[in-house]
């Protein structure tokens, strides 16, 4: 299992980067916003808490890949983690900094910065996360833009929130 999520991110970055090269296609300027304004409603849904929300910004198929964990695959499985997970926090401020968006047709692929400061419920205690991410982008076949697969990387090790 772990293999084939790993190689469908490879898989998916390096169709990106070979219809960029092949083509020179460059996605349009709405496209680019629709692709950030998903990684938008990614951290309102976090910070609102809102797993309806955060399920209704994924493919179908998505894949999240956390650090240490084994890789979340499927809306089932997003929203059963996410139904566990969201109610043990009292609040969420989670900030993203997008560094580059890339659309190639009907993918697309944004890199970037996050932190994320969580309060737990139980002890009142502040986790705090710093890191970056990739996130690959499908576009659905009623032109709304999808995270596929979204794989994080933390800067520190430590008091961690769990997004």
């Amino acid at each position: 299992m772990r293999n084939r999520v790993g190689l469908v991110m490879i898989a998916a970055v390096s169709v990106l980067a070979a219809g960029c090269l092949t083509t020179g296609a460059k996605g349009s300027a709405a496209d680019e916003a629709a692709v950030r304004a998903v990684l938008d409603k990614y951290a309102e849904s976090v910070n609102k808490l809102d797993v309806n929300l955060h399920v209704s910004i994924w493919d179908e198929a998505g894949i999240k890949h956390k650090p240490n964990a084994p890789a979340v695959v499927g809306l089932p499985a997003m929203r059963e983690r996410l139904e566990k997970n969201f109610p043990t926090y009292a609040s969420r401020h989670m900030v993203i900094k997008i560094q580059e968006v890339i659309v190639s047709g009907d993918w697309a692929f944004a890199h970037g910065v996050y932190t994320d400061e969580a309060v737990l419920k139980a002890g009142g205690k502040t986790a705090y996360t710093d890191g970056k991410f990739l996130t690959v982008f499908k576009r659905e076949p009623d032109g709304a833009w999808k995270i596929y697969a979204n794989a994080v990387s933390l800067n520190a090790l430590g008091n961690v929130a769990n997004p």
